[in-house]
């Protein structure tokens, strides 16, 4: 096992990851994860993920902000 599995911060991280990439958006991610939708907000800024994904892009579980990605309109 890595470091990475015991990291609280990534395994929060990878689950929001999960989470959006299978419901598609931000409520229904909320909601499998039993959070409400604004604590699904915050920890998408706290972990710097983007989201929604750029368009005509397949999504990937390491994207992050800063990474020269633009957010889809």
């Amino acid at each position: 096992m890595s470091h990475e599995d015991f990291d609280l911060d990534a395994v929060e991280r990878r689950l929001c990851v999960q989470a959006l990439e299978l419901a598609g958006n931000i409520v229904d991610a909320a909601w499998r994860l039993g959070i409400t939708r604004q604590a699904m907000k915050r920890r998408i800024k706290k972990h710097r993920i983007v989201w929604p994904r750029p368009a005509g892009r397949a999504p990937r579980a390491d994207d992050e902000v800063g990474r020269g990605l633009s957010l889809a309109v």
